[in-house]
């Protein structure tokens, strides 16, 4: 298990923001220590340049860092951390929400094609059955439209030709007359 700032222990292992806090510190220190290193001669009335603070002086400084460590610890750090363990946790569950919402729409986006593309052949096949069966009952119409004409011409036929025997006998019984008068007029005498 990895230290955590949570628990107080931080070690070389840790996450590199687990390391600042540390490193920070000794930076401090050390530029604590050589503030006084700083000075040059001529300022701070006339004191000579010094390399190494006295004793009675770093020691109260070096107590101070060394208690104000956890104080800064918990009061500024671990707030911190906590702060950025729970902004990488969520974006982190933010991120797998996105990838399970992702592969979420990828299978409705391809459940959509698939009822696309069931209904499109659903449609094409009753547009093919309907024009079939509107085929069928046109044919089946034409074919009683076409019956009842050849009746209907059979029909006419069949008066056209008593029309015609109905005439022609007619047409006898009047040529008989006809020729029985011319020749009753030709001869000049009734040929009965």
């Amino acid at each position: 298990m990895l230290p955590s700032p949570r628990d107080g222990r931080i070690g070389p292992h840790t996450h590199p923001r687990r390391t600042v806090a540390p490193r920070l510190a000794v930076a401090t220190s050390l530029l604590l220590a050589a503030a006084p290193a700083f000075a040059s001669e001529g300022h701070g009335g006339g004191h000579s340049l010094v390399l190494f603070p006295e004793w009675t002086e770093l020691v109260p400084l070096i107590v101070l860092f060394v208690l104000l460590i956890p104080l800064v610890n918990g009061l500024l750090f671990k707030p911190l951390f906590r702060i950025l363990d729970a902004r990488e946790e969520r974006l982190d569950g933010a991120r797998r929400r996105a990838a399970r919402l992702d592969h979420e729409a990828a299978a409705v986006m391809e459940r959509y094609r698939a009822a696309v593309s069931e209904v499109r052949a659903a449609a094409d096949a009753e547009r093919k059955e309907t024009i079939e069966t509107a085929r069928r009952i046109q044919a089946g119409r034409l074919a009683a439209e076409r019956a009842e004409a050849e009746r209907h011409l059979e029909a006419a036929r069949q008066e056209l030709e008593g029309a015609l025997t109905g005439a022609r006998a007619s047409l006898r019984q009047d040529v008989e007359l006809l020729a029985q008068e011319a020749a009753t007029r030709i001869l000049g005498r009734s040929l009965s």
